[in-house]
C-alpha cells in the first residue's frame, strides 16, 4: 500500500526521493518563488522585530510591574494605562513573533 502511494506522489511530482538528497541549499532556493526566499531584506525585518521585541517587552513589563505594586489610590488613569500595558505585551507576545516566523 505505501509503495503505490508513494508511486503515485512520484508520478505526480516527477521527481524521487534521491534526486532530493541530492539538492544543494542554492538549488533550493532557486526554485522557491521569490518572495518565499531568505535574503538580506529579510535578516533585517528579522533584526528590527527582534530589536522591537525586546524594547516592548522590557518597557511594557516594567510599567506594568510598577503599576501593580503601587499603594496609592487606583484611579481611571491608571486602570487605562494598565488595560493599554496589557494589550502591548498581547502584542509583544504574540504578534511579534508570528510576524518574524512568517
Amino acid at each position: 500500500m505505501t509503495n503505490e502511494i508513494f508511486e503515485i506522489y512520484n508520478a505526480s511530482y516527477s521527481w524521487t526521493v534521491e534526486d532530493a538528497t541530492n539538492l544543494t541549499a542554492v538549488e533550493v532556493n532557486d526554485t522557491l518563488p521569490e518572495y518565499l526566499r531568505f535574503n538580506d531584506n529579510s535578516l533585517i525585518v528579522v533584526l528590527v522585530y527582534s530589536a522591537l521585541f525586546v524594547v516592548a517587552a522590557i518597557g511594557n513589563l516594567s510599567v506594568f510591574i510598577s503599576l501593580f505594586r503601587s499603594r496609592r489610590r487606583k484611579s481611571r488613569i491608571s486602570l487605562m494605562i494598565r488595560h493599554l500595558t496589557i494589550a502591548d505585551l498581547m502584542v509583544t507576545f504574540i504578534m511579534i513573533p508570528l510576524e518574524v516566523s512568517v
